[in-house]
């Protein structure tokens, strides 16, 4: 059980799309079918807000229990520590709009949440299956993104266009705080300092400004996917005024 929670990875090294990622993968689908297919009943239910307010504070948990997995391994850098990453964002957003069924924070980290999907589909970690770190990385990373998707379903919480402008802008505000950051703390939030730890293979061959520039449109990019849902709503919403 020691080394389960141990910091240094075993000789099960990580590996891309292995058995366990692939497990952790059709987990992580069958997390969203169910909620699909029960949004309603949960919608309905006198529960909801139990089922809302116990599922955020299940995710508040596992990231405080990353904390303390970083201090119990003698871990206590800042620049290591603090959450100060797009899926960091994302998860604290989504906590808090949880807990007070808040739609200006699911407007604002709906895009960001997005960007789970990149770390539970490439995750840039070398633990694997008998290390307390895979479990939480990867069912952390699925839970920013399904806790969106909740207020989404059942809440029916709908991003816009202007949301999706202001998460663009307010990612352009935060980013050069990050950089400056980075250099003071020798740390690389946002993954924008140093290509190590970037979810890409290609992405680790950059450095410098190339690097942080692409960095920044890859996050963009991912925001446009959250918007293909604004699109398509606002074309049925034309059609249905053409009638």
């Amino acid at each position: 059980m020691k080394d389960f929670f141990s910091y240094e990875p075993s000789n099960n090294i990580f590996r891309l799309y292995s058995i366990p990622h692939i497990i952790m993968l059709i987990v992580f689908a069958v997390m969203l079918a169910l909620l699909y297919v029960s949004k309603d009943k949960i919608r309905k239910s006198k529960y909801e807000k139990v089922i809302r307010i116990s599922f955020a504070s299940i995710v508040l948990s596992l990231e405080i229990m990353l904390y303390f997995w970083y201090i119990l391994n003698g871990q206590t850098d800042l620049a290591l520590i603090l959450p100060f990453e797009v899926c960091g964002f994302a998860l604290y957003f989504g906590v808090f709009m949880m807990y007070f069924k808040n739609y200006k924070l699911f407007r604002l980290g709906y895009y960001w949440s997005f960007g789970a999907n990149i770390a539970i589909l490439f995750p840039p970690i070398l633990y694997s299956f008998d290390r307390f770190r895979f479990y939480q990385y990867l069912f952390n990373h699925m839970f920013i993104f399904i806790m969106y998707l909740y207020m989404y379903f059942v809440h029916k919480f709908k991003p816009t266009l202007k949301a999706y402008i202001q998460s663009i802008l307010f990612m352009i505000l935060v980013a050069p705080i990050m950089y400056i950051l980075n250099i003071i703390m020798d740390a690389n939030f946002f993954v924008l300092s140093s290509s190590e730890g970037a979810p890409f293979e290609w992405l680790r061959n950059m450095d410098g400004p190339l690097f942080t520039l692409v960095v920044v449109t890859v996050g963009i990019s991912l925001f446009s996917i959250g918007n293909i849902h604004y699109l398509f709503t606002r074309k049925k919403r034309d059609l249905s005024h053409q009638e």
